[in-house]
């Protein structure tokens, strides 16, 4: 299927007076959300057709990361020559969503389950979801469908047997997510891969000391790469050097399996910290 993005104004539009526009998010069509958009806009293009392509079959509607990871195959691989500039654009994925994607983001998002407990909180997940509402890293990873291209775009990797070996790992632990996929630094791939290869091996290693690396050890790990963005150009590093240095803090941040710190009991959301 052809991608066809939204129209600036019909973006703007929707934007300017989302509370005009939420109750066609019930609908079991966009039907409704067209025909006022065409309305307000005052015209009848408010997409536009794009040379994309967008995988044919109905994207998997689990939330389990099982179904998660397979729709990250299908429209990373579909889309795997996007333009890095193209896939920051929020008219390419809002446009995607409305028009290809309608019933997989209601379903996978919970939206008809929000309206139907009396709407407490759809407004949010309408606009995180079908648009951008942070700040533009933030957004590639709480859009439902730019979420998926750019997890696998930040992951993949030709020289494994399974390129999106990697996207698995994600998909088991979300607080790479937020914690390293919404950070400036995760714009290279290399970046990412290395600092995931050496959390990952560090984790098995202190797994044999009865040692673990959970989600504070992870953000710790961000803030020390950070860090090191500070000293050192992260880009030019020589390949394996990050993989080096965050495999040795990860190893001297492990702590005990059966020590629960405070932070365990709710991590804050504080990727804004390093952007």
């Amino acid at each position: 299927m052809k991608v066809r993005y939204l129209t600036e104004v019909a973006l703007e539009a929707i934007k300017r007076s989302p509370d005009d526009f939420l109750p066609c998010f019930s609908e079991e069509t966009n039907a409704a959300l067209v025909a006022l958009l065409r309305e307000r806009v005052g015209t009848d293009e408010i997409f536009r057709e794009t040379t994309y392509v967008f995988p044919d079959a109905p994207l998997p509607v689990s939330r389990e990361g099982a179904s998660e990871l397979e729709a990250v195959r299908a429209v990373f691989s579909a889309m795997k020559d996007l333009p890095p500039a193209v896939a920051m654009d929020e008219r390419l994925w809002s446009g995607i969503a409305i028009d290809l994607c309608w019933n997989y983001l209601r379903k996978r998002w919970g939206i008809d389950e929000l309206f139907a407990s009396g709407g407490n909180g759809v407004k949010a997940a309408v606009l995180e979801h079908f648009f951008f509402m942070h700040n533009p890293r933030r957004s590639f990873t709480r859009n439902a469908i730019s979420r998926l291209w750019w997890l696998g775009k930040l992951t993949y990797d030709e020289s494994l047997a399974d390129p999106f070996q990697r996207t698995g790992v994600v998909m088991q632990d979300l607080g790479y997510v937020v914690d390293l996929l919404e950070r400036n630094f995760s714009n290279n791939p290399r970046i990412t891969r290395e600092f995931m290869d050496a959390v990952e091996s560090a984790r098995v290693e202190v797994a044999a000391r009865n040692l673990v690396i959970l989600r504070p050890e992870l953000r710790a790990l961000c803030k020390y790469l950070n860090m090191l963005g500070g000293v050192y150009i992260l880009d030019t590093m020589p390949e394996g050097s990050i993989y080096a240095k965050i495999r040795a803090k990860a190893i001297s941040l492990a702590r005990d399996s059966s020590r629960k710190p405070v932070d365990d009991e709710k991590v804050e959301d504080d990727a804004d910290d390093a952007l």
